[in-house]
């Protein structure tokens, strides 16, 4: 009895461990990196892989080295330092790419692939291969922190964003930029001296110092004026005592 109760002690201890293998391991798509692959939970690695694996379907992946995804009629190159998850969704997948660089290979026949970035939603619409070339179409989308471009290096790809529907011809690419907010405008500083004294052309009553000492002068002009014209009254009638 006790044998038994440590077989199925050892049993769950092994299940227990081998459970997010279990998770990661419900997808037929295969990850082979060349280097490792960090599994992203809120930003902080859960698990790590260095050899093939089934795709973690839906969960951020990091990788150290490139890392091919060969799924039906697609294949990604995940570059050194991109970070990303892919998902099989019902009649699309869907490819998020947080940063990096992902290089893609589309047969005609592929399924449509949405890149979700942190600047937009880009889908392909239809994968044109022109004639006589290798039937696939060739390109890659690179993600940085102000802006994400989308190009075709060979074939050509017919995709919808925000700016409408497009056709990126070979050697050609999309940018979608973050949209600049403009700055709001900041109050101009009032350089106007405290008190009630007002500089020439510094605004408030517009009356410069020239002003103020003509009127001065002007004022002082009519006081002595006045004094004078006293002075003379009383000197061309002299009052004789009595």
């Amino acid at each position: 009895m006790k044998r038994s109760f440590e077989f199925m002690a050892i049993v769950l201890a092994v299940f227990l461990i081998a459970q997010p293998m279990v998770a990661f391991g419900a997808s037929n798509v295969r990850m082979v990196p060349s280097g490792n692959v960090s599994i992203l939970d809120n930003g902080k690695e859960v698990e790590q892989f260095q050899s093939e694996m089934p795709l973690p379907q839906g969960m951020l992946m990091a990788c150290n080295g490139s890392c091919v995804i060969q799924i039906q009629n697609i294949q990604l190159v995940a570059q050194d330092k991109a970070v990303f998850a892919l998902m099989d969704g019902d009649a699309r997948w869907d490819l998020t790419v947080k940063s990096g660089r992902i290089d893609f290979a589309f047969r005609a026949d592929a399924s449509p692939v949405a890149f979700r970035t942190p600047h937009d939603l880009i889908l392909t619409q239809r994968i044109i291969i022109p004639a006589g070339t290798e039937a696939v179409v060739r390109g890659y989308i690179n993600v940085t922190a102000d802006k994400t471009e989308l190009a075709v290096e060979q074939g050509a790809l017919q995709v919808s964003s925000r700016n409408g529907t497009q056709v990126i011809e070979p050697g050609s690419s999309i940018v979608l930029a973050q949209a600049q907010v403009p700055s709001p405008p900041q109050p101009q500083e009032d350089n106007r001296p405290k008190g009630g004294y007002i500089p020439p052309g510094s605004g408030g009553t517009g009356i410069s110092t020239t002003t103020w000492v003509v009127g001065g002068l002007a004022a002082a002009g009519v006081v002595a004026g006045v004094a004078v014209a006293a002075t003379q009254l009383s000197g061309s009638n002299p009052v004789s005592p009595e």
